[in-house]
């Protein structure tokens, strides 16, 4: 049996031993709540505090704005849902948004097209401004199936240029810890993050919410979290999220050898061995501007009768895991909404990198997806 290569870090990435080991830490010796008085509640707290300035660092923004929550979905739908109760309706959101922001923006927004490569379409993009008068608008910061990464700082200017009290989010979930993610200097009112792409346990996440920025509360109850969320925090969760933010942080700030360049170098080789040894196989997506980690190819040119699912599961036969698409959606029968914005007939797969992988992994998962090319051409 062959051993395994895990190329799906965008539906999910392995937690490191260094986290689970806090996470274990926490549950042994800092089971106070949070919420108590005492001196186990008072050390449980700390350990969330700290939590939160280490995602907030990675975030680079003021603790004081982080909410944790449940994940990105839950924080995408405070985010929409919050916009249109405090500024009113529609929101602007782009057509390949997840499906966290679409649902929610569903009956009171707007979608804004892209262009082939999956780039935002400026031009429609401004006028749609102009004339729909958006209160909120939300464009993610990297598109988890084709890794486009979007001009999200020049999509603030030109939204508030036509509406100076427009609220803006941006979906950063699978940006994070991949490239550097300021969420200040970008200018957002609100964003959105999750633990388990970048290492942490599933079940945590966190929305940002600028400084001086009231949002009407998901959950009412005892009123942790400022209010905005309430309910009993899970400590070993957020202990987790935060020792993978530390992580995150220390890899992308490791200069030459940092991890935008290392996953850029490593995607980049696979893509090239890849288009080699299949000829006819299409990069889909942006190749000048996406993360260094994803790498989205469509085979119907390189493979007679490609389909998406059958070249997963045959790769999965030979270990290599990837994805059909996202994680989110892999039981809807329907197209990618990402894949069908963009006009891509025939779907694709993903394959992302992530932390754990090597470039001796990446060669050998070239030579496996070759193999299942040019077997799958008999």
């Amino acid at each position: 049996m062959p051993s395994r290569i895990y190329l799906d870090h965008n539906a999910t990435s392995p937690m490191p031993k260094a986290v689970s080991r806090a996470m274990v830490g926490c549950c042994e010796q800092v089971w106070g709540n949070p919420g108590s008085a005492h001196a186990e509640g008072a050390r449980a707290k700390r350990a969330v505090e700290i939590a939160r300035a280490r995602v907030a660092d990675l975030l680079g923004v003021d603790p004081q704005g982080i909410i944790f929550t449940s994940g990105g979905t839950e924080a995408d739908n405070t985010a929409i849902r919050g916009m249109v109760a405090m500024r009113g309706a529609p929101v602007l959101v782009s057509a390949v948004e997840h499906k966290a922001v679409l649902e929610p923006a569903k009956v009171m927004g707007q979608r804004a097209p892209v262009l082939p490569n999956g780039r935002l379409d400026a031009d429609e993009f401004a006028r749609l401004l102009r004339t729909a008068r958006p209160r909120g608008v939300s464009v993610m910061l990297a598109n988890n199936e084709v890794g486009n990464v979007y001009p999200v700082g020049r999509i603030v200017r030109m939204a508030r240029a036509a509406n100076p009290d427009v609220l803006v989010h941006t979906d950063a979930v699978n940006a994070l810890g991949k490239i550097d993610v300021d969420l200040g200097r970008l200018g957002v009112d609100l964003a959105s993050v999750s633990g388990h792409k970048i290492g942490g346990p599933k079940g945590v996440g966190a929305l940002y919410v600028r400084p001086g920025l009231t949002i009407p509360p998901m959950l009412r109850g005892g009123g942790q979290e400022g209010g905005l969320r309430s309910g009993t925090l899970n400590v070993p969760a957020i202990v987790g999220f935060g020792k993978a933010a530390k992580l995150a942080g220390w890899r992308l700030d490791q200069g030459q050898m940092n991890e935008t360049a290392r996953l850029g170098r490593m995607r980049d080789a696979f893509e090239r061995r890849v288009l080699t040894g299949l000829p006819g196989t299409r990069i889909v997506g942006d190749p000048r501007r996406r993360l260094p980690n994803t790498s989205c190819l469509s085979f119907v040119g390189a493979v007679p009768e490609f389909d998406p699912q059958t070249f997963v599961k045959a790769l999965d036969y030979v270990g290599v895991a990837a994805s059909a698409g996202s994680a989110c959606s892999c039981q809807d029968p329907n197209p990618s909404h990402v894949l069908d914005a963009m006009g891509v007939e025939g779907g694709a797969v993903r394959f992302s990198f992530g932390w754990n992988n090597t470039a001796t992994q990446a060669k050998e998962a070239t030579r496996r997806v070759v193999a299942v090319g040019r077997r799958e051409t008999r």
